[in-house]
């Protein structure tokens, strides 16, 4: 009888063990270091505080989870699609950092863009969300990530944006959403970098001046022109 007592209490003790994260380590229910947003809907009985809460990643798996994983964990967000809900690119990205803490931390970590750019190698541009992968390249494209990139960082991350930008036309040139945020990591890094030739494009092209800022729906004729120069940038930045 002893036997079987003892043999319960090890089987609760080990099911409580498995149940969630522990209280001195949250992560300890990440899967592959990589935080799982939940599957079910929220309950339209809560509160918009509440629901916000949910779709969110907790607080306290900030302080443990790895900047490779939260890497994967912004990029896989479900309130991507937010960044169309807003006037312009920026306040878009800005809209979804809202309801994702996640990308504030990664904009404070100084291994975030070695990390966001291993990420943006792997990507294959025409077989993910559109959503995510705009959002995702939004934060290659602020300033706290740029400054933290090595010459070579750089240099690799303009090369897969005219790369992304490239293949993304090939199927999709009139679909302007799909590729502005290519050419805004294009811009953003040329204008970052006081590239003069690029400064002065800016300078006689109102269009593309506020595109980059904070702008939706970039004419063709100007993304030629922003590739274009990327692509003299990028001889320029080795030297």
């Amino acid at each position: 009888m002893k036997k079987y007592i003892f043999l319960f209490i090890v089987f609760v003790l080990g099911a409580c063990n498995t149940e969630g994260p522990t209280e001195s380590d949250p992560c300890s229910i990440l899967v592959d270091g990589i935080y799982q947003y939940p599957t079910e809907p929220a309950d339209p009985s809560w509160s918009k505080e509440r629901k916000k809460e949910y779709w969110d990643i907790p607080e306290d798996f900030l302080k443990c989870i790895s900047t490779k994983g939260l890497v994967e964990s912004c990029f896989s967000t479900p309130k991507a699609a937010y960044i169309i809900a807003s006037n312009g690119c920026q306040d878009g990205y800005n809209l979804v950092k809202s309801a994702c803490r996640g990308y504030d931390e990664l904009e404070l970590r100084d291994d975030a863009a070695e990390e966001l750019i291993n990420k943006y190698e792997t990507i294959k541009p025409l077989e993910v969300d559109i959503f995510q992968l705009f959002m995702f390249e939004m934060a290659l494209a602020q300033n706290s990530i740029l400054e933290k990139m090595t010459t070579k960082q750089k240099s690799k991350l303009l090369e897969l944006a005219l790369f992304f930008l490239a293949e993304k036309r090939k199927v999709v040139e009139g679909d302007y959403f799909n590729w502005e945020a290519s050419t805004i990591i294009m811009g953003r890094m040329m204008l970052f970098e006081n590239y003069t030739p690029f400064e002065e494009v800016c300078v006689n092209n109102d269009k593309i001046q506020k595109f980059i800022t904070n702008g939706y729906q970039l004419s063709i004729a100007d993304a030629n022109i922003i590739n274009f120069f990327a692509n003299q940038f990028v001889n320029h930045i080795t030297q």
